[in-house]
């Protein structure tokens, strides 16, 4: 026999969420704010609504845990051979066949289940102690809670969360969709090994310094913020040499409004082989996107802004590296380990 909780139950906390669709029986966690979902892009709300980043967290005695939920797989992402980003490379590099949750018991990795197209995944002969449970929920899909079932006679309890906040702006980079686990992507990695509550911001294909994720930004609270910017407008030619820079600098301001001193770290497209020297439609090379945000970053400090920072992506993952992006676009898992140790020490400086 098992007892069921309600997915509003209070003892069910979430991390990485900005907003949530609740009912009666269901909740959805979205990483924008979903009143404001129709003045966004739809291609950006697609993203978006995709659990990357977010854990399920609670606290329970029981051995076995059923989680109840619609998890249905993201079309663009399960084919074999269709790039889910327009002249993004080709071949299903992103995970979403399977599209896994990943179990942490009391910190420590212990189970993987699948979860594409399933209304429920399980994880079972756990130890009866009381536990704290966290539930890297899929990064490549859509999740909605429908519930938990845990053991007749258990207890739940709430996990309280008391990490600093770390919001984490940017593209599929970002997003880790080339990572196959939720929790190997770079900022799963870095949130964990640092205790920090992870909140990504990442976007496939969708990094275009939208001013309306800016706003987002300054009204979250975040201790410490990441801006992975530049390799998107290059690629889908939305950012010139008049507007790139000048929008990031407009970008790092609306955040300023709340968070004057909040660290923000800002780096630059990391290696991309055959977008170096490839001029795009607005005549913006890889190279020359890294330029102009070198001088965005000089203009802004020079401004008085001493708590932005900057990473050149050449010193994050490098032209030595380019095996561990096979589609020219997306790390894979042993790519964002990669990232992730540079990163970290970032960071650490930041905190």
């Amino acid at each position: 026999m098992s007892k069921f909780i309600s997915p509003n139950n209070k003892n069910i906390t979430w991390t990485g969420a900005i907003s949530f669709d609740r009912t009666s029986d269901s909740v959805h966690p979205c990483r924008i704010s979903t009143e404001d979902r129709s003045l966004y892009y739809p291609d950006l709300v697609h993203w978006a609504d995709m659990s990357a980043g977010m854990t399920l967290n609670f606290q329970t005695t029981s051995s076995n845990i059923e989680i109840l939920a619609d998890c249905s797989a993201d079309p663009m992402l399960s084919g074999d051979n269709i790039s889910p980003v327009p002249g993004w490379g080709s071949g299903n590099y992103w995970g979403g066949a399977e599209a896994y949750a990943d179990l942490y018991i009391d910190g420590m990795y212990t189970d993987s289940k699948a979860t594409a197209d399933t209304t429920s995944f399980s994880f079972n002969e756990l130890e009866s102690e009381m536990k704290s449970v966290q539930i890297w929920l899929p990064h490549l899909l859509k999740f909605t809670l429908k519930g938990i079932n845990i053991d007749e006679n258990a207890e739940i309890k709430v996990l309280e969360n008391s990490q600093p906040r770390w919001i984490a702006y940017g593209s599929s980079i970002t997003q880790c969709i080339g990572a196959v686990r939720p929790s190997d992507g770079w900022t799963a990695i870095i949130s964990r090994t640092l205790n920090l509550e992870l909140v990504s911001m990442g976007y496939g294909g969708e990094a275009h310094l939208d001013p309306l994720l800016a706003c987002t930004i300054r009204d979250e609270k975040a201790d410490v913020i990441t801006i992975d910017i530049g390799s998107v407008p290059q690629v889908r030619n939305t950012l010139s040499e008049r507007t790139f820079a000048s929008g990031l600098i407009a970008f790092i301001k609306i955040i300023r409004e709340k968070h004057p001193t909040t660290p923000i770290l800002v780096f630059s497209p990391i290696y991309f082989e055959d977008r170096e020297d490839t001029v795009n439609n607005l005549g913006m090379t890889m190279k020359m996107m890294r330029t102009e945000i070198e001088k965005a970053m000089k203009a802004i400090n020079g401004a008085g802004d001493k708590n932005t920072h900057y990473k050149n992506g050449l010193e994050i993952f490098k032209p030595e590296h380019v095996l561990l992006m096979p589609d020219f676009r997306h790390p894979t898992t042993e790519g964002y380990a990669v990232i992730a140790e540079v990163l970290k020490s970032e960071i650490i400086n930041l905190l």
